[in-house]
């Protein structure tokens, strides 16, 4: 930053004298060691290898999950049938414990109490 006095203006500089202004300067980055180049080598192959197996190991774990997601389907359909078999079983137990069923049943299979007769009766 320069200022002139005689002006009384306030200029700024390029740090630069020899570059115009609304020009960028080019600079080229410097050449790296060898011994950098091949750090820098191994680090990029090490993180693409673990980033690769992060990938698969998200892959397996999503294939795992889908195969557990369609036991488990498979598991609730297979319950959901039982439930209805318990659901039966217990109205046939109900039904059984049923003294008026029980004498209808016994009176289908052609038995009786003493002293009673069974009639055949056909349906037309």
């Amino acid at each position: 930053m320069m200022m002139n006095l005689n002006n009384k203006i306030l200029r700024f500089r390029s740090p630069e004298p020899h570059v115009e202004t609304g020009t960028i300067p080019k600079s080229l980055p410097p050449k790296l060691h060898p011994k950098v180049k091949r750090r820098r080598l191994i680090w990029l192959v090490l993180m693409v290898l673990f980033f690769g197996w992060c990938i698969i190991q998200l892959v397996m774990q999503e294939i795992e999950i889908s195969q557990k997601e369609e036991l488990l389907h498979k598991r609730q359909q297979e319950l959901a049938t039982m439930e209805s078999n318990t659901k039966k079983l217990k109205k046939d137990v109900k039904r059984y414990q049923d003294k008026d069923y029980m004498m209808e049943q016994a009176h289908k299979h052609g038995y009786g109490k003493p002293g009673e007769k069974n009639v055949q009766v056909e349906n037309e």
